[in-house]
């Protein structure tokens, strides 16, 4: 089995290309997410869900995107003049030792505090 849920716990301005460390594991059965350096390193071959949740600090926008081995898959914004959170769910097939992490995509995004932003993967299937 390989799950994991982390959230950011702190009002972070972030550089561009900057990883978002998601420094609160409430839980990682399997340990494949590394909560040093923000690192979900793929176990096993298979399907697997990911999900992020994204809210940027008042007034303020925030554009991040998911990356698997330093590449694009996708990106994710948020507003944070309305207040919305923005979830982005991805059903990908990965190959065991790839690395996705969620990074910035310009320098001076800042993230909302209070664990309002997450980061989850799990396995489906093998």
């Amino acid at each position: 089995m390989v799950g994991f849920t982390a959230c950011h716990t702190t009002g972070e301005t972030l550089g561009k290309g900057q990883t978002v460390i998601y420094d609160h594991v409430i839980t990682n059965i399997g340990n494949a997410y590394d909560v040093r350096d923000g690192e979900f390193n793929v176990p096993y071959n298979g399907l697997y869900i990911l999900s992020v949740k994204l809210v940027a600090y008042f007034n303020t926008e925030m554009y991040v995107q998911l990356t698997r081995n330093g590449m694009n898959v996708h990106q994710i914004y948020s507003n944070g003049d309305r207040a919305d959170s923005s979830t982005l769910t991805l059903n990908l097939y990965l190959q065991a030792s790839d690395i996705i992490v969620i990074k910035s995509e310009r320098a001076g995004d800042r993230l909302h505090p209070y664990e309002y932003n997450c980061f989850s993967g799990m396995l489906v299937r093998e």
